[in-house]
Formats: C-alpha cells, structure tokens, sequence
C-alpha cells in the first residue's frame, strides 16, 4: 500500500466501495480504491494497494452482474490480447433506454464520447451487454435454447453445426448449448462486419470453458454462464477484427 487518506467523519451508514486497476503483471495486482457513504462524500481513499492472486476463479455458481463485467474484460484480456477491449454489463428496466444513443447511418451503435472507439451492443432480456475497442468489434449473448439437432442445422449450417459439435464434446455441454454459442459467434461477425460467409476454426479451449477461434485477421472468444436474478444459461461471443 503507497498511502491511505481517511476523512475525520467516519459514515456508520452503507457506504460505496469502488475500486480501479492501475496496472497487473501476470497474478500481481495494483488497484486504488475510494469508500464514498451515501451522499457521495470521500470518507477514505486507499493508493496503490497491491493484491496477488492465488487460485484461479471458480464459475461453478451463478454471476452477480457487477463481478461478472471484470472477469469477461480480464479473460478477454488474457484470451484475445491484442484487441484491447473493454466490456460493460447492466441490468436496465424493460422500457429504460440505453445510455448512448448515438448511431450511424447504417444502426450501427456508435461511441458519443471518443470517436476512435468502435463499440457493439447486445440485449437479452434484462441486460445490455456492450463491448468497446479500437478495432472493428462485434458482441453477442444469447440465452441458451434447448432445440433438437435438425432444427439447429438449418439455423446455422452443416460448417457451423461441426463447430458447435466439437465445442460440445470439447467442453462436456449439451450440443444445443454450444449451439447457442455458435450462434451469437455469427451474430457477432455479422456486427463486427465480416463477410457473410465468414467462418472461424477453433484455436483452443481452455479450462474454464472458453472457446477461442480465429480465421485470418478476426479472432473470437465464447464461454456460457449462469447469471444471479437470470432464467437459464447465457452465451457470450466476442469478435475483432485487426487493421491491415
């Protein structure tokens, strides 16, 4: 720890406890972090508080939405490295809409603040997943939909029911699951603006259930978790694509 500032008066309230990452390297931490009560007054701050990871994160439980934000955007991180993205997750009201509104012409979310940022969004029910780099991106979640095998082949294709097929075996999930993935995996190519005919082969898999692809220039990630206050599984699927 570099330094702790404390305020005199002390809350005896709920108070709000935010912490931001500076920097990491490999399983080393440094985060700052504030303690606001609730009027939003600084009641202490803490600079450079160095953390150390010792275990990998167990999934084995349903996500609550806030913890859930850092650990796609760090395993995107460590998964796709070299395209820079930054996720946000939040739960909005049915008739809520989204915080930017800004679009191209061609309805195509667009970034309101910095204009370098290209920016892909996605509803499922409740939530709005939003994914944010300085290469062309695309995001997806799906709920997971339990249909037969026919019924997914005619929605995604011999080449891309093989995919799922293998994720499927690859991860010990059901096909319609990895199905689910494959098919927010096209959604986001489509979003991410790659060739309708685009295919991707898979990379690796690793041991926490992600799923990494690549063709070319585009890499991809997709994982399934189970979300707190959510009905069933959701599929993610995360998209870029590298400048010439």
């Amino acid at each position: 720890m570099d330094s702790v500032l404390t305020n005199a008066v002390w809350t005896t309230e709920s108070a709000i406890v935010t912490a931001e990452e500076r920097e990491h390297n490999g399983d080393d931490f440094i985060y700052d972090l504030k303690v606001e009560d609730s009027n939003g007054r600084i009641c202490e701050r803490w600079s450079g508080l160095r953390l150390h990871a010792v275990a990998p994160i167990e999934t084995q439980g349903p996500w609550p939405t806030a913890l859930l934000t850092p650990y796609l955007e760090r395993r995107l991180a460590e998964t796709m490295p070299s395209a820079g993205m930054h996720i946000a997750l939040k739960e909005a009201a049915a008739n809520q809409e989204t915080k930017c509104s800004c679009h191209r012409l061609d309805g195509k979310p667009e970034d309101c603040a910095d204009s370098r940022m290209q920016l892909s969004r996605s509803h499922c029910g409740s939530l709005i997943l939003t994914a944010r780099s300085q290469q062309p991106v695309g995001c997806d979640m799906e709920q997971c939909a339990n249909r037969d095998e026919a019924s997914w082949t005619g929605l995604l294709g011999e080449q891309w029911l093989s995919v799922a097929q293998t994720i499927a075996t690859d991860t010990n999930r059901p096909l319609h699951d990895a199905a689910t993935q494959v098919w927010a995996l096209k959604e986001s190519l489509r979003k991410c603006g790659a060739a309708f005919d685009q295919h991707l082969q898979i990379s690796t898999q690793t041991a926490d259930g992600w799923t990494i692809l690549s063709s070319g220039k585009l890499q991809a990630a997709t994982c399934q978790l189970s979300i707190q206050g959510f009905e069933g599984e959701v599929a993610f699927a995360f998209v870029t694509q590298q400048a010439p």
